[in-house]
């Protein structure tokens, strides 16, 4: 199976990283700036490649972490998978059919969205949601921007307007998609997201509504799927298992169920990726 990965962001180095340790060869493609720079994972060095050169037909899987606006032509044979965010339809658990491009959901909606059926979609009266994204949302450069800004800080050299060291950032997100994929009603979902200054890791604040008295069972169907309590979660924990994702503060009053869930964003777009490749075409 040929695949391909487009973009070397934080996203692009986990995916690439992912597949070579699981036995895959992916040819690597990247802005012309970083083409032509071996790229070493493990014990394999990939050479990455003009993204301007690149020609979809021979790839059974083209997986798009570019930067939102980068337009990339599916596969007739295979399946685009694009985490830009910017084809296709949204995808939700269906299998994928040769020619086609999924557009999964963004990492934060998939926890929305996997919280929300553990609680149970037909007892939601309302869902309100608040992303705290580190500045991974931002790709490498992001990281990057926040290791220097912070370094000058340490330095006394002061700040600058508009240093995402010192700022926490409102951002939009149309949460349409999690409301399709939970077949509920737009008033029925608030959604908002910041940036803080930390590099890696996410945080979703999650207040519920619904018809029902809620309790301990339903803490119990949110680890039957997946979810790990926890008294309190640090970034390091999170570093160290990636592919987890943690319940913390859980509180039930009645009808009402608040909880935070801590998670690595990256790492849980990696894994959906990697499920996706083992499913036949």
């Amino acid at each position: 199976m040929q695949v391909a990965i487009l973009g070397q962001g934080l996203l692009g180095r986990a995916l690439t990283d992912a597949l070579v340790e699981r036995g895959y060869q992916p040819a690597v493609f990247t802005t012309k700036a970083s083409s032509g720079v071996p790229y070493m994972t493990g014990d394999t060095t990939l050479d990455l490649q003009d993204v301007a050169e690149f020609q979809p037909g021979q790839y059974t899987w083209v997986i798009n972490a570019m930067p939102a606006g980068v337009a990339v032509e599916a596969p007739a044979n295979g399946v685009l998978l694009d985490w830009s965010g910017q084809m296709g339809q949204w995808w939700g658990d269906e299998s994928p059919v040769p020619g086609t491009v999924l557009r999964p959901l963004p990492p934060a909606q998939q926890m929305a969205l996997a919280a929300l059926r553990a609680l149970g979609l037909q007892s939601v009266l309302s869902a309100d949601f608040t992303a705290l994204w580190s500045v991974g949302k931002l790709g490498h450069g992001g990281v990057q921007r926040l290791a220097g800004e912070t370094a000058k800080m340490l330095n006394g050299q002061g700040r600058d307007e508009g240093d995402i060291a010192f700022d926490l950032s409102v951002v939009q997100t149309d949460p349409a998609p999690l409301i399709q994929q939970a077949e509920l009603m737009p008033y029925q979902i608030g959604w908002g997201e910041m940036i803080v200054p930390t590099f890696h890791g996410m945080a979703l604040r999650v207040s519920v509504l619904g018809n029902t008295n809620f309790g301990e069972q339903t803490l119990e169907r949110l680890t039957a799927v997946g979810f790990e309590v926890a008294q309190d979660v640090s970034l390091q924990q999170i570093q160290q298992a990636p592919e987890s994702r943690f319940v913390v503060g859980y509180t039930a009053q009645g009808p009402r169920v608040s909880m935070t869930l801590a998670f690595d964003p990256v790492a849980q777009a990696t894994q959906t990726t990697l499920d996706l490749l083992d499913r036949p075409l």
